[in-house]
Protein backbone atom coordinates (compact mmCIF):
# COMPACT_ATOMS: atom_id res chain seq x y z
CA UNK A 1 0.00 0.00 0.00
CA UNK A 2 1.57 3.32 -1.11
CA UNK A 3 1.41 5.95 1.41
CA UNK A 4 0.89 9.84 -0.03
CA UNK A 5 0.55 12.85 2.08
CA UNK A 6 -1.73 15.26 0.64
CA UNK A 7 -0.54 18.98 -0.41
CA UNK A 8 -4.14 20.19 1.52
CA UNK A 9 -2.90 18.17 4.71
CA UNK A 10 -4.29 14.64 4.77
CA UNK A 11 -2.42 10.56 4.59
CA UNK A 12 -4.20 8.32 2.06
CA UNK A 13 -2.92 5.49 0.52
CA UNK A 14 -3.41 3.82 -2.80
CA UNK A 15 -2.91 0.41 -3.74
CA UNK A 16 -0.82 1.21 -6.62
CA UNK A 17 1.94 4.10 -7.19
CA UNK A 18 0.18 7.06 -8.65
CA UNK A 19 1.86 8.84 -11.50
CA UNK A 20 2.72 12.79 -11.32
CA UNK A 21 -0.55 13.80 -13.38
CA UNK A 22 -2.60 12.53 -10.34
CA UNK A 23 -0.57 13.93 -7.79
CA UNK A 24 -0.53 17.64 -9.68
CA UNK A 25 -3.50 19.82 -8.23
CA UNK A 26 -4.43 22.39 -11.36
CA UNK A 27 -5.92 24.44 -9.03
CA UNK A 28 -3.24 25.52 -6.58
CA UNK A 29 -0.03 24.14 -8.28
CA UNK A 30 1.25 22.11 -5.75
CA UNK A 31 1.51 18.12 -5.55
CA UNK A 32 1.19 15.59 -3.04
CA UNK A 33 4.25 13.96 -1.91
CA UNK A 34 4.82 10.01 -1.71
CA UNK A 35 5.81 9.10 1.61
CA UNK A 36 6.28 5.33 0.91
CA UNK A 37 4.88 1.86 0.59
CA UNK A 38 4.12 -0.61 3.34
CA UNK A 39 2.62 -3.91 3.39
CA UNK A 40 1.98 -3.67 7.52
CA UNK A 41 1.37 -1.84 10.23
CA UNK A 42 4.74 -1.71 11.08
CA UNK A 43 6.22 -0.84 8.15
CA UNK A 44 3.89 2.04 8.03
CA UNK A 45 4.50 3.30 10.90
CA UNK A 46 8.49 2.93 10.30
CA UNK A 47 8.06 5.16 7.48
CA UNK A 48 5.66 7.82 9.49
CA UNK A 49 7.31 8.10 13.28
CA UNK A 50 9.84 10.60 11.58
CA UNK A 51 7.20 13.40 10.43
CA UNK A 52 5.06 12.17 13.59
CA UNK A 53 4.59 14.77 16.67
CA UNK A 54 5.99 12.46 19.84
CA UNK A 55 6.95 14.65 22.17
CA UNK A 56 6.24 18.03 21.03
CA UNK A 57 8.70 17.25 17.89
CA UNK A 58 6.47 18.54 15.21
CA UNK A 59 5.02 17.09 12.49
CA UNK A 60 1.64 14.77 12.20
CA UNK A 61 -0.86 14.43 15.31
CA UNK A 62 0.13 10.81 16.40
CA UNK A 63 -3.14 9.60 17.68
CA UNK A 64 -4.00 10.95 13.73
CA UNK A 65 -1.18 8.51 12.26
CA UNK A 66 -2.30 5.42 14.47
CA UNK A 67 -5.91 5.59 13.54
CA UNK A 68 -4.56 6.51 10.03
CA UNK A 69 -2.75 3.05 10.30
CA UNK A 70 -4.69 1.42 12.15
CA UNK A 71 -7.13 1.89 9.45
CA UNK A 72 -5.81 0.88 6.40
CA UNK A 73 -3.57 -1.94 7.67
CA UNK A 74 -6.29 -4.40 9.70
CA UNK A 75 -4.53 -7.05 11.90
CA UNK A 76 -4.18 -10.55 9.97
CA UNK A 77 -5.68 -12.85 11.68
CA UNK A 78 -3.78 -16.13 12.72
CA UNK A 79 -5.15 -19.91 11.79
CA UNK A 80 -5.40 -21.40 15.31
CA UNK A 81 -2.43 -24.10 14.72
CA UNK A 82 0.03 -20.82 14.04
CA UNK A 83 -1.41 -18.88 16.58
CA UNK A 84 -0.99 -22.11 19.09
CA UNK A 85 2.64 -21.92 17.82
CA UNK A 86 3.27 -18.20 18.07
CA UNK A 87 2.53 -18.95 21.83
CA UNK A 88 4.76 -21.57 22.59
CA UNK A 89 7.49 -19.69 20.55
CA UNK A 90 6.99 -16.37 22.83
CA UNK A 91 7.27 -19.11 25.80
CA UNK A 92 10.40 -20.58 24.33
CA UNK A 93 11.79 -17.07 24.12
CA UNK A 94 11.52 -16.02 27.28
CA UNK A 95 13.94 -18.51 27.98
CA UNK A 96 16.05 -18.39 25.76
CA UNK A 97 18.07 -15.84 27.69
CA UNK A 98 18.97 -18.62 30.13
CA UNK A 99 20.46 -20.59 27.42
CA UNK A 100 16.95 -23.10 27.08
CA UNK A 101 16.35 -22.46 23.66
CA UNK A 102 16.27 -25.89 21.77
CA UNK A 103 17.10 -24.26 18.20
CA UNK A 104 20.93 -23.62 19.02
CA UNK A 105 21.15 -20.97 16.86
CA UNK A 106 22.75 -18.62 19.03
CA UNK A 107 19.66 -16.36 19.31
CA UNK A 108 21.79 -13.62 21.18
CA UNK A 109 22.51 -12.51 17.70
CA UNK A 110 19.07 -12.10 16.74
CA UNK A 111 16.14 -9.15 17.49
CA UNK A 112 13.36 -10.90 19.81
CA UNK A 113 11.13 -11.46 16.79
CA UNK A 114 13.18 -12.98 14.46
CA UNK A 115 14.24 -15.47 17.39
CA UNK A 116 10.69 -16.03 17.55
CA UNK A 117 9.94 -16.78 13.71
CA UNK A 118 13.20 -19.13 14.21
CA UNK A 119 11.45 -20.70 17.12
CA UNK A 120 7.97 -21.09 15.01
CA UNK A 121 10.30 -22.50 11.68
CA UNK A 122 11.88 -25.42 14.21
CA UNK A 123 8.39 -25.67 15.73
CA UNK A 124 6.84 -26.67 12.01
CA UNK A 125 10.01 -28.54 11.40
CA UNK A 126 9.31 -30.71 14.09
CA UNK A 127 6.04 -31.28 13.71
CA UNK A 128 6.53 -32.25 10.12
CA UNK A 129 8.89 -34.80 11.20
CA UNK A 130 6.29 -36.47 13.48
CA UNK A 131 3.78 -36.82 10.86
CA UNK A 132 6.32 -39.63 8.75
Amino acid sequence: MYIYEGHLGSLYTSSYELDYDELYCEECGDSDYLIGCAETKEEAWELLKDITDTNGSGGWDYDYVQSFINKNWKEQEMNPIDEMLMKIAIAIEEKCGSGGCPIKKGCEVYSDEDCINNIVDWLKSVIDTTKE
